[in-house]
């Protein structure tokens, strides 16, 4: 219910933190993780244009060293630490009651942002030169593609500032419950690159430019539709520069701790990329598409469940509902582990079958098709890992805990740094990948113990006895998949046979899987048909 002042009453009945059930938040996960998809195949979609276009080549490697900085900011705070500091402050003060304080936040938390977020932007486009040499070093030896890449950070930069105000506004509207605008906003970003590709590129001197030219375009649609959600919840932005709250200050006090810890796997992805602009032409490109399709997985199982459980949990430590962060938490990673699960073994088992249908295309050809798939079974051997990392942070955040999740994550940096020096010269951009995947799994390990200390849950007893089901049954549906895959020629790319056994093999393999935790009685399966029946 929204009140007279149009913000949403502590006693709304669409309040999901006051209903019973302790799955509440696997509804609007549902509906998040069906957006999330929709985007996702937007993404995809993307991903075959720019393939098409320029291939595996210098313009399409270029274009994606520029785009790893506003890509790397926009993870870092769009999905990383400006919502991890702000939910719980923001959360805990609507739990509370405390509306009109809460409306006050979000007018001086906004005035704050615009004018670092500005700052931020110029800086950054006046330094480009030197930020294109440090994230692509191997780039230094061709002029060429030294300068192109120059260009369009100088171009994308500016998308820091529109990205940082979703970010702001994505923090509020999960607060108040709302996830429709912040899920559907990669999207809008994902359009404007088709488009771009389409309409802009053909007419340029130098085609790739257009891709930088439609993330800028992306940034402005993403904060745009934001707007009327804010407004719906009554939030209607206005300029009040102050820092003399103890609620902004707490936000702004969670903002160093909470951007080093999500920093980690993004981190850990660049240095990837720097170190693979050292390896031969295409390996940053190859490393882009495998870790395209491992967050698919991620993007509409794990982020969902995340993102919905994360304002629950923060509304659970001072809101009367509170029935147990620890249960929830152990709830939300049991039934991501349930899925993700099969999504990595059909990721391994089905690498090449993807690759040649969804891109062995133009200048995409058998050979990138190879090179990809060794990438994309090197980053999911941590999938469950990278999975897992959505949550487990967020529920120290919720419960109070800032620095454990960082002090885990520097394990995990350092592992990373080293594996991927001594695994690069023997496998080349695949033990890059796995160099990821390796530092992932400790950076989850490493969390266990500060979750169990702080939560009092006995989580890695529970985790790891559903994970050994999951593991079991996933195993066994991969061994069929891998007979039905057999059937396709894969060297031939697209057509009316491979499809057909791609699809065929799907189905059977999600199928089969089902099946056999129907037979098995995964307590899983029970609270996927309350879900379903509801």
């Amino acid at each position: 219910m929204v009140n007279e002042r149009g913000v949403l009453s502590s006693n709304s009945d669409s309040n999901l933190f006051h209903e019973v059930s302790g799955r509440c938040f696997f509804r609007p996960a549902g509906t998040v993780s069906f957006l999330t998809l929709l985007s996702r195949l937007l993404g995809y979609a993307r991903d075959v244009v720019v393939a098409h276009f320029f291939g595996a080549s210098m313009a399409a490697d270029a274009f994606y060293a520029a785009a790893a900085i506003p890509n790397l900011v926009r993870k870092l705070y769009a999905e990383g630490s400006l919502t991890d500091s702000f939910i719980p402050v923001y959360s805990g003060m609507l739990a509370e009651g405390k509306h009109g304080e809460a409306l006050d936040i979000a007018h001086k938390a906004f005035s704050v942002l615009v004018i670092l977020l500005l700052g931020i932007s110029a800086l950054g486009s006046a330094l480009a030169p030197l930020i294109a040499r440090a994230i692509a070093p191997g780039f230094m030896a061709h002029t060429e593609q030294y300068i192109l890449t120059t260009d369009m950070l100088r171009i994308m930069l500016p998308y820091i500032f529109f990205i940082g105000l979703v970010a702001l506004a994505r923090g509020i509207l999960h607060s108040f419950q709302r996830f429709t605008a912040p899920a559907l906003a990669p999207a809008l970003l994902n359009i404007c690159l088709i488009l771009a590709a389409f309409l802009m590129a053909p007419h340029l001197q130098r085609p790739v430019i257009a891709l930088a030219m439609g993330m800028l375009v992306g940034g402005v649609a993403q904060f745009a539709l934001q707007v009327p959600s804010l407004w719906y919840v009554g939030i209607r932005i206005r300029f009040r520069l102050s820092l003399g709250n103890s609620a902004l200050r707490r936000i702004a006090k969670g903002l160093i701790p909470t951007l080093l810890a999500s920093s980690i796997c993004q981190i850990n992805t660049v240095v990837g990329f720097l170190l693979a602009s050292m390896l031969t032409d295409g390996s940053i490109s190859c490393l882009y598409y495998a870790d395209r399709l491992v967050q698919m997985p991620i993007g509409f199982i794990a982020m969902p469940l995340a993102i919905v459980a994360f304002p629950f949990m923060a509304h659970q430590v001072r809101g009367e509902a509170a029935t147990g962060i620890g249960e929830t938490l152990e709830q939300s990673l049991r039934f991501m582990f349930f899925l993700i699960f099969p999504a990595l073994t059909g990721l391994i088992i089905l690498r090449i079958p993807i690759f040649s249908l969804l891109f062995q295309r133009g200048a995409f050809g058998h050979r990138e098709t190879l090179l990809c798939a060794d990438a994309l079974l090197n980053y999911s051997w941590g999938l469950w890992a990278f999975a897992g990392l959505q949550i487990l942070p967020r529920a120290l955040y919720a419960a109070g805990d800032l620095w454990s999740p960082f002090k885990s994550g520097i394990l995990a940096l350092g592992a990373n740094l080293v594996l991927s020096l001594v695994l690069m010269s023997p496998m080349g951009h695949g033990g890059l990948a796995l160099a990821n995947s390796l530092a992932a799994v400790l950076y989850f390990s490493a969390l266990l113990g500060p979750v169990v200390r702080k939560l009092h849950q006995p989580l890695i007893k529970k985790c790891a006895r559903s994970m050994t089901r999951f593991l079991m049954a996933s195993i066994l549906m991969g061994i069929f998949v891998s007979r039905i895959a057999s059937l396709g020629h894969w060297e031939q790319g697209l057509n009316t046979n491979n499809f057909l056994v791609l699809a065929g093999a799907m189905v059977a393999g999600l199928a089969g899987y089902l099946m056999m935790a129907i037979v098995a009685r995964f307590p899983e399966i029970k609270e996927l048909g309350i879900q379903v029946g509801r």
